[in-house]
C-alpha cells in the first residue's frame, strides 16, 4: 500500500498479498477468540477483575486526593464493561476480520472433544459445514506454505482415526475453492 508505517505493512500482508501471512493470523485469531483463548468474553473479563483488584488500594487513595470519579463509579464502569461490551465485542471484531478478508469465512473443523486425555481406542467425531477437512496425526499442519495440501495430511472420514497411544491431530478445513480455515 502507499500507507507507511505498520499498518501499510500490515495491510499489504494481510488484505492484498501473503496467503501464508493471511492463514497464519488466522490460526492466532482463532486461538485467542474462541476455546478460552485470551480475547473470549471470560477470558476478557478476568483480566479486567484483576487489574480492579490490583488497583482498589489506589483508586481509593486517588480519588480522595483529585475528588474525581468514585470506586462505586469504576465499579459502576467496570460493570457496563463486563455486561455490554464483552459480551459482543468478540463476535463483532470476528465479523470485522472476516469483512476485510482477514480471516476465512469458513469455520475450522469442531471436534467432539478438544484436547486433554481420552481413553484408549477413543475415536474423534469432527465436523465442518462445508469443505473438506483435512488432518495429520503427527502435529504438522495440513496445509502447506503455498496452499497445497501436506502429503502427511488425509480427508478425513468419520472412522479416520482411533487413538491407541499419544497423538496431535492437526486439522483445517479446505474449501472447494480452495482455501483454508484456521487450525
Amino acid at each position: 500500500t502507499d500507507r507507511e508505517g505498520p499498518g501499510g505493512f500490515f495491510g499489504s500482508l494481510g488484505r492484498e498479498g501473503n496467503p501464508d501471512f493471511r492463514t497464519l493470523l488466522a490460526d492466532r485469531i482463532h486461538r485467542h477468540f474462541f476455546n478460552d483463548g485470551a480475547l473470549t468474553p471470560a477470558a476478557l473479563e478476568n483480566r479486567l477483575n484483576l487489574r480492579m483488584r490490583e488497583i482498589a488500594d489506589s483508586l481509593v487513595a486517588e480519588s480522595a486526593r483529585w475528588n474525581q470519579r468514585t470506586p462505586a463509579s469504576w465499579e459502576g464502569a467496570a460493570a457496563t464493561i463486563r455486561t455490554q461490551l464483552f459480551p459482543r465485542r468478540t463476535a463483532s471484531l470476528l465479523g470485522q476480520l472476516r469483512a476485510r478478508g482477514l480471516y476465512p469465512s469458513f469455520d475450522p473443523p469442531k471436534f467432539d472433544v478438544r484436547g486433554g486425555t481420552v481413553a484408549s481406542g477413543f475415536r474423534p467425531q469432527l465436523s465442518a459445514p462445508s469443505g473438506t477437512i483435512f488432518y495429520t496425526v503427527d502435529g504438522s499442519d495440513p496445509r502447506l506454505p503455498g496452499g497445497a495440501v501436506s502429503p502427511a495430511a488425509k480427508p478425513w472420514t468419520a472412522d479416520a482415526v482411533t487413538v491407541e497411544s499419544d497423538v496431535t491431530l492437526t486439522t483445517r478445513v479446505r474449501s472447494a475453492a480452495g482455501g483454508w480455515s484456521a487450525l
